[in-house]
């Protein structure tokens, strides 16, 4: 679980980081981009955990 946990960090920080200023230049607020890292961090959790789960 804990592989699942830093594959998501590093995909929400990288999702977060190649999208900022394209989101920003679009006036979404600070929280809005730090919200959408946080669900994309939850999906890559979901399915890395799902794909290891029915894997073994």
């Amino acid at each position: 679980m804990t592989t699942e946990i830093v594959f998501a960090l590093i995909g929400g920080l990288l999702v977060l980081a190649l999208n900022w200023r394209a989101m920003a230049s679009h006036g979404l607020p600070r929280e809005r981009l730090v919200k959408l890292a946080l669900i994309w961090i939850g999906i890559i959790i979901v399915i890395t955990a799902g794909v290891r789960f029915f894997a073994t």
